[in-house]
């Protein structure tokens, strides 16, 4: 069974065989990559749980759930904890920024007119 290995130079997903397991290969971007060892694991889970991927080289939670075979749930679920949350610091900022600038302007204002 194929192992996946993961560039850590261009993040392209390649497969070695079995048999390249603990030497050097060499992905397109030109980098050497070592064939980790799955000792076993991969073998174990294609054969006990019928899992063809490895769940550690999935990129988004659709992959993983695939890869394990979980439910539609649990990608919903990973999906929303990962998902970037919304910072009401933002809306703060902009807010101050807006009264800065309108505080700006009406000193402006008054310099121009009452200045003269």
């Amino acid at each position: 069974m194929p192992i996946s290995i993961l560039c850590p130079h261009c993040g392209r997903t390649l497969q070695a065989r079995d048999e390249w397991a603990g030497k050097q290969v060499r992905c397109a971007c030109g980098e050497a990559i070592t064939v980790a060892d799955d000792g076993g694991v991969m073998s174990l889970l294609k054969e006990e749980l019928n899992i063809n991927t490895n769940p550690i080289v999935c990129v988004t939670p659709d992959e993983w759930v695939k890869a394990t075979g979980a439910s539609d749930e649990v990608a919903e679920q990973l999906q929303r904890k990962l998902k970037p949350k919304a910072s009401g610091n933002a809306n703060v900022m902009m807010a101050v920024t807006g009264a800065i600038a309108a505080l700006m302007l009406v000193i402006g204002l008054a310099v121009f007119f009452f200045v003269r």
